[in-house]
């Protein structure tokens, strides 16, 4: 079974079965270091009394953002506009504080699923994705009743919009993605089930095909590709390259046929389709292990190469060099994150996941060279993931995770956010300051990192982390005697974590630890996998101490309880030498009152002699069984030997249960009088923690 992130939420899941998931995902720069991670600085979040989702977050040339989904709200909550028909287009415009500026709604009277959205170079927005509807707002639908088409729409810099169209064929065509193109134009695709039909000229080869079209800047068609095999083939992400040319990317379960020249690895294979500048194909590379790997984003690397990154379920097979870390039959995709050359070869990959299910949804480069992935996971801590999941659902329930990884893949950092329901993070852009901004939806109700409630079904979910710290190398430490005593040596040795992969002391040794018998300043730079290196001084001194006597403590011995005792160190401290008791004190001597074990470190600059005395504790009080208040003035009374002068409370109780004696401080003087028969007491020392209880019996 291929498990995917829903498409935003589950009153379209049966509509969305045949829609492929998209986003952008991970990546790859910078070299492993002792990172920090990101502080939460606030999340916002945005709906009306429906369903609002996927959310997806795009910086503005203004320093804010715009988020954009769909919704099924009429007006309410964060929504200013009627609901349309099922779900519409819903866009809404936030300041760099998150702070709404605007929101618009655009649909027909059925349903639109809005995919993608860009700012366009005229500061106006592109925003797309799929129209069910039977009419569009200035469009007829082009297929059948069950059909859905593309549907773009141009908006200005405020929202408002200036044209829209439609594209499709005779069956369900499914968009994903749109890119404005270097010359002012859009290419936009994703998955295409229509023949030639409507605006679609080529052929379905399979079951479903990639399928791309390139417009002019008025949004008029000027040419379409389709790409597939006999199988099904979606579509999920696009890149425009310097030079005009388009790397497509998605997953196809086709073997070779069609577009396809390479067989299946599984059941799904990453697939990279390159384009010239008038959509002719120049290559295709399929990429993945024995079951199921679904691409959901690229990006071009300074390199000219491209980072992938998507889900896997896979084994350690194909171009796939570690297997899934989930052990949930059929539910394994963990982040799988593949690196290639300009022309689509592997050069590295690697797998990252919890115990559970992770699927990645989005990547961003960030400032030092490296990757921010983004996606969800039902994990908790288990081998990737650090941190719990926060939902109520047994393990089931998604989070937002994010992941930090270096240029080779190593990971630096992550962190997981979440509420007491499913939450799905779906885009993320590093802000000015060096933090993050991340956008998705969520059903969560105010709860664990969710600071707002729910306006209605789900939301878009919005959290702000700050800048995480430069990277520095983690500090070196020196271990070993500072002391050099006559005709002795001492032992250095550097140690630091993670472990350093090389060491040069000022002696020139290379090793972790060093042998001296020269006093003198000491110092190693240790150098890390990252590049990075700490250095640490020690000073070794030359001393002359006194010896250190020989000594006792006194033999073990057992206390009444209560009782004290002193130890004593065998004379004043001297000139170089030092006492500590094992209570830390210095003093010559020691007041013990509770058993246990006791030390004593007498030290020299060269020399230290320990002795101990293990005290126990045992009561000295002799409390009777039975007293015998007859008047023969033997045993008449409830004597407790060994109370001397400290105050003992004492309570009586009869076998019922009843109190019949009492005292704050008892003076050994109950029992004339009493009925004979069974007793309970309770005896206890004020000020302190001791109690005794037990039974006796009076006998008459």
């Amino acid at each position: 079974m291929v498990v995917s992130t829903p498409r935003w939420f589950s009153d379209f899941a049966a509509f969305w079965r045949t829609v492929l998931l998209c986003a952008a995902v991970l990546l790859a720069v910078a070299a492993r270091v002792a990172a920090q991670t990101p502080a939460k600085l606030w999340d916002k979040t945005y709906g009306g009394n429906g369903s609002e989702g996927p959310g997806r977050m795009y910086p503005t040339a203004d320093g804010g953002y715009v988020v954009a989904g769909s919704s099924t709200s009429g007006i309410s909550g964060d929504k200013s506009q009627a609901s349309r028909g099922g779900s519409d287009y819903w866009v809404i415009k936030i300041d760099a504080q998150g702070t709404k500026q605007w929101d618009r709604t655009f649909g027909g009277n059925r349903d639109d699923i809005l995919r993608s959205l860009q700012q366009t170079a005229d500061g106006g927005y592109s925003d797309s994705g799929v129209s069910g509807d039977r009419t569009v707002p200035s469009q007829p639908g082009l297929g059948g009743l069950f059909a859905t088409d593309y549907w773009v729409v141009k908006l200005d810099a405020q929202g408002n919009k200036q044209w829209d169209r439609a594209y499709g064929g005779d069956d369900a065509d499914l968009f994903e993605v749109l890119l404005q193109t270097a010359d002012g134009g859009y290419l936009f695709g994703g998955k295409s089930y229509s023949g030639v039909s409507g605006v679609k000229s080529e052929a379905n080869l399979g079951v479903g095909d990639y399928w791309v079209v390139k417009t002019d800047a008025q949004g008029n068609k000027q040419w379409d590709r389709t790409f597939g095999g006999n199988s099904d083939d979606a579509l999920t992400c696009l890149h425009q390259n310097p030079d005009g040319t388009y790397l497509l990317g998605g997953y196809s379960f086709s073997p070779a046929s069609g577009n396809r020249t390479q067989p299946s690895r599984g059941s799904n294979d990453y697939w990279l389709i390159k384009l010239d500048a008038q959509g002719n194909r120049l290559w295709e590379r399929a990429i993945g292990g024995n079951n199921s790997d679904l691409l959901q984003s690229l990006y071009q690397t300074q390199d000219g190469g491209y980072i992938l990154a998507g889900s896997s379920d896979s084994d350690a097979s194909g171009e796939k060099s570690q297997g899934h870390y989930g052990n949930n039959s059929g539910y394994n995709y963990d982040y799988w994150v593949v690196k290639t050359d300009a022309a689509g070869a592997v050069q590295w990959e690697h797998t990252y996941g919890g115990a559970a299910i992770e699927n990645a949804n989005v990547v961003r480069p960030t400032r030092d060279g490296g990757y921010v992935v983004g996606g969800v996971s039902s994990s908790g801590v288990s081998f990737d993931k650090t941190q719990p999941n926060q939902g109520d659902g047994g393990g089931y329930d998604m989070d937002y995770w994010v992941l930090k990884i270096s240029a080779n893949g190593t990971k630096q950092w992550d962190r997981s956010y979440g509420g007491n329901s499913n939450d799905y993070l779906y885009s993320l852009a590093q802000t000015t300051d060096g933090g993050y901004l991340l956008s998705g939806y969520s059903g969560s109700g105010l709860s664990s990192d969710k600071t707002q409630s729910t306006a209605g079904i789900s939301d878009f979910w919005l959290i702000r982390l700050g800048p995480v710290a430069a990277p520095v190398a983690p500090p070196v430490t020196i271990s070993g005697d500072s002391v050099l005593c006559p005709g002795r040596s001492v032992t250095l040795v550097a140690a630091a974590s993670p472990a350093p992969t090389a060491y040069r002391w000022n002696t020139g040794a290379t090793t972790a630890s060093i042998t001296v018998a020269q006093a003198g300043l000491y110092s190693v730079t240790a150098t890390f996998s990252t590049g990075l290196s700490s250095t640490r001084q020690f000073r070794v001194l030359a001393n002359a101490a006194p010896p250190v006597p020989s000594f006792t403590l006194g033999a073990d011995t057992t206390l009444c309880e209560g009782a004290a005792l002193v130890l004593r160190a065998p004379g004043p401290a001297s000139s170089g030498l030092s006492y500590r008791w094992s209570d830390g004190s210095s003093g010559p001597t020691l007041l013990v009152q509770q058993p246990g074990t006791y030390s004593l470190e007498i030290s020299s600059a060269c020399e230290t002699r320990t002795a101990r005395r293990t005290v126990t504790a045992a009561s000295c009080l002799l409390i009777p069984t039975i007293i015998t208040p007859n008047g023969d003035q033997q045993n008449e009374h409830f004597v407790v030997k060994g109370m001397g002068a400290a105050a003992w409370s004492l309570d009586v109780y009869n076998r019922w249960g009843r109190k019949v004696y009492t005292t704050a401080k008892y003076s050994n003087d109950w029992g004339s009088g009493a009925a004979p028969g069974m007793y309970y007491y309770v005896l206890r020392l004020a000020a302190s923690a001791r109690v005794y209880k037990g039974w006796f019996e009076v006998v008459l």
